[in-house]
């Protein structure tokens, strides 16, 4: 495990809410990988109560939306 000090992230890929590039290179949905073995995607949160019924989250999940360019998908 790594220390507090020790924890990196790198930007694996970062697009516009549309789904184009990100023209100021920061608040666009970013997906990271960590040194530490997972993946933070960072998204709009998921409120839409049907949806959330469907994701079954346990109490300490959330669920973020992106688009699916930002993971190379059609």
């Amino acid at each position: 495990m790594t220390s507090d000090n020790d924890k990196k992230l790198v930007l694996l890929n970062r697009v516009s809410r549309d789904g184009g590039s990100c023209p100021d290179g920061a608040t666009c949905p970013a997906e990271y990988a960590t040194n530490w073995g997972t993946h933070i995607t960072v998204g709009q949160p998921v409120t839409d109560p049907e949806v959330l019924e469907m994701l079954h989250l346990a109490a300490d999940e959330i669920a973020t939306e992106t688009p699916a360019s930002l993971h190379d998908e059609p």
